[in-house]
């Protein structure tokens, strides 16, 4: 789910992973399955994998202190002031690559042989299209 360009969500439905411990088998399955039995488990298995076994001690809330949850928490909800000024900034692209685009077809335009009136009927046709 793409959030700006550069930004994306990826949506994992962890109702549906029914791996058995037994079952896993790439690194895909072993972090899916840490993350589905992290809340209920207070014995993970890391795997044999350092990664994993420095995530589970991060995870496991009773090792957390009051702050870095609420710090954590905080971290993960983005305010409302934030989400407008990513929307502003997309519009904003949006706008100047119209605009650059609209430039680019008025040069076009004006280096074949119309006139200054069928230029103009176009320049109006594209500015109707930005709104």
């Amino acid at each position: 789910m793409p959030i700006t360009d550069k930004v994306k969500y990826i949506l994992y439905d962890l109702t549906r992973f029914n791996k058995t411990l037994d079952s896993v088998r790439t690194t895909e399955d072993r972090w899916l399955y840490l993350l589905k039995h992290a809340g209920g488990a207070n014995d993970l298995p890391d795997f044999g994998d350092d990664v994993i076994s420095q995530a589970i001690k991060r995870i496991l809330v009773e090792n957390a202190s009051d702050k870095l949850i609420k710090e954590q928490a905080r971290d993960m909800v983005f305010t409302e002031e934030e989400l407008d000024y990513l929307a502003s900034l997309k519009v904003r692209a949006r706008r100047e690559g119209e605009s650059k685009g609209h430039s680019d077809a008025i040069a076009v335009l004006q280096g074949m042989d119309l006139s200054p009136e069928q230029i103009s009927e176009f320049k109006e046709k594209l500015a109707a299209l930005s709104k």
